[in-house]
């Protein structure tokens, strides 16, 4: 059987999953999951289902610095067509769900389910001739998406479609991300919510936080060791920026909790409170504890940042950025008219 034919009889198992370079597919099944641990104590159905809904708003609200959205199909490294914010589409059923804006040469605002299907066809041909116009060989389909913009028609999807697409996406997946951590006797939702969107974007990144894939990370977050858990959360063949962000998010999942063993909340901390603890935590790691920095956490229990302010020294820094750690702090008691703050907060990044 020729490639072409194995490939159509693959798109057209209606709801078939297969594994692709894009993050995630359109009428996929899911998979099975780990059991969970009877051990784990977890939260009602109407509580879990608030907090799921908080981590999917956490993670759609961070997306964007690191995936790129895509309004029109295109096929991605390994020939799967895909749409919005790298959502795999495997079969033709599948497409036709789709909600596409009308088709430039289509009156109606809503192309037929036998026009996407048709659509949907035409992408293998139109895959076929690329990659012979381009003397392609092997199986990798190496177009970028901007270049592919027009070659499946002039069907598009609006961002709240691609916004949609994505959270039935993660929707989808949580259930395996939750059952791999009761496995392994962790509640996802009693983590820091910065720790639960840096878990999500690695299961949403690479499909895979089995615990044998991650050993390391999972005994980082049973051990409380936010530190080594923001070293092993890093991933390979991702951005230097994703990867230095998912560290920080770990750290500071830890300084949370940190903060609240002292009393203190951290989403209740002023914004510019939450910048320089964000920035301390960066520098000092693990070794920002109440026990080491007493006089500083008792300041921030008391909501006394003027105090707070005057423990904000870390040696062996610029002394710039200490001016600037000082400055914002001060912030948090009567905003600065001054412009000192922006001259110095380029500091904190």
């Amino acid at each position: 059987m020729s490639f072409l034919k194995q490939l159509k009889n693959k798109l057209f198992v209606t709801g078939a999953f297969v594994v692709g370079a894009s993050v995630g597919s359109i009428g996929a099944v899911k998979k099975n999951a780990p059991e969970s641990a009877s051990s784990v104590q977890t939260a009602t159905a109407p509580q879990n289902a608030t907090k799921k809904e908080a981590l999917i708003k956490a993670f759609m609200a961070t997306i964007d610095k690191f995936e790129g959205m895509s309004l029109h199909p295109y096929l991605d490294t390994k020939g799967n067509l895909t749409i919005g914010y790298g959502q795999n589409i495997q079969s033709a059923a599948a497409f036709a769900q789709v909600r596409f804006q009308g088709d430039a040469n289509i009156s109606d605002t809503r192309i037929s389910l036998m026009e996407k299907r048709a659509k949907f066809m035409n992408t293998v041909t139109n895959w076929k001739t690329i990659r012979q116009k381009n003397g392609h060989s092997t199986k990798i389909f190496n177009v970028t998406a901007t270049g592919q913009k027009d070659i499946f028609g002039s069907v598009r999807i609006t961002k709240a479609e691609a916004k949609r697409l994505l959270k039935n996406h993660l929707a989808a997946i949580l259930p395996v991300l939750e059952n791999n951590l009761k496995s392994q006797k962790l509640d996802l939702y009693a983590l820091p919510i910065m720790a639960q969107v840096v878990l999500l974007d690695i299961h949403y990144n690479t499909g895979n936080t089995a615990p044998a894939k991650w050993p390391a990370l999972y005994q980082a977050l049973k051990a409380g060791d936010w530190e080594k858990a923001a070293r092993e959360s890093a991933r390979k063949d991702v951005q230097s920026a994703r990867n230095l962000w998912a560290a920080r998010q770990m750290r500071l999942a830890g300084l949370t909790l940190e903060l609240n063993r002292a009393g203190i909340s951290y989403e209740q901390l002023p914004v510019p409170t939450r910048d320089v603890v964000n920035y301390m935590s960066a520098i000092l790691k693990n070794r920002l504890t109440a026990q080491k920095w007493p006089k500083f956490f008792d300041a921030l229990k008391k909501q006394n940042y003027t105090a707070a302010a005057a423990e904000c020294r870390i040696r062996g820094i610029p002394e710039a950025k200490n001016i600037w750690m000082k400055e914002r702090m001060l912030e948090a008691v009567a905003p600065s008219t001054t412009q000192t703050y922006y001259l110095n907060r380029t500091c904190s990044r």
